[in-house]
């Protein structure tokens, strides 16, 4: 199932963010296990997954700014293959923004 193709079917075990461009221009990753995280945590993020997954992609920008970061998140669930989501600035949805404002704390250079 792509993205934007309804709610998830299996559980989400982990989701990792790719960050790459910026001024700066550094790769930075972090991938977080909802088993590691506190209960709340945990459906916090995992609601937010399913947020991701279930809305309609938006239309890229046709160009992208000087500075724009790129986000690759990747959701890994049980029994079913990874799903990968490509976006950027200027075209996250709230819930895209969301859960990349989960994921930055734990960002580290890749």
């Amino acid at each position: 199932m792509a993205h934007g193709e309804g709610a998830l079917n299996a559980s989400v075990v982990a989701v990792e963010l790719v960050q790459s461009g910026g001024i700066a221009g550094l790769d930075m990753t972090a991938t977080l296990r909802l088993a590691d995280l506190a209960a709340a945590d945990a459906d916090r993020t995992r609601g937010l997954v399913e947020q991701v997954l279930a809305e309609p992609e938006p239309p890229q920008p046709r160009t992208a700014g000087y500075d724009e970061r790129e986000y690759e998140l990747t959701v890994s669930c049980t029994g079913a293959p990874d799903r990968r989501i490509h976006t950027r600035d200027g075209a996250l949805t709230p819930a895209q923004r969301a859960l990349i404002g989960e994921l930055r704390p734990h960002l580290h250079p890749s």
